[in-house]
């Protein structure tokens, strides 16, 4: 079962971070939605490593999450100071609306 989680970024971090728990403990599996969300919800919110750890985990389970988290987690990086190895993070995904997908 997967579910998708709609939280609007701008200081909703603490309780979108409250859902994914969630979902963990009911085995309910993530999807690229609920990732981009709470990605883009920590990097605004402050939390650049959080969203960079998050970011890779998703990537790790095999989910292909979009430009704009993947555009969150570099510029919130940048914006806090958080140093981060892109090497590590890889190279930007293509845009899903340019690719097609």
């Amino acid at each position: 079962m997967q579910l998708s989680v709609h939280v609007h970024a701008i200081g909703m971090s603490s309780a979108a971070y409250e859902w994914f728990h969630r979902m963990n403990v009911q085995n309910i599996s993530p999807n690229e939605i609920t990732y981009e969300m709470l990605i883009e919800g920590l990097a605004k919110d402050g939390k650049p490593r959080v969203a960079f750890n998050l970011y890779l985990r998703a990537h790790n389970e095999g989910l292909n999450l979009s430009t704009k988290a993947y555009d969150a987690v570099v510029q919130s990086c940048q914006a806090y100071g958080s140093t981060i190895d892109l090497t590590v993070l890889g190279p930007r995904p293509p845009n899903k609306e340019e690719s097609g997908n």
